[in-house]
């Protein structure tokens, strides 16, 4: 969802009936674009050979 003033990451969750994956995955991803607030960690560095571009 985004982070504190001291970068501490906030969680926020989706919630649907059963079975209902692929709406939860929609909303997920749409919020994601939306929101622009993901940040690649900085704890865990690409494995050897790849690379990511953010």
């Amino acid at each position: 969802m985004g982070f504190t003033e001291a970068g501490l990451p906030i969680g926020l969750s989706f919630m649907a009936e059963a079975y209902s994956e692929s709406k939860l995955i929609g909303f997920a991803y749409a919020y994601e674009q939306a929101s622009q607030m993901r940040q690649p960690p900085a704890t865990t560095p690409p494995l050897p050979g790849e690379s990511f571009e953010y």
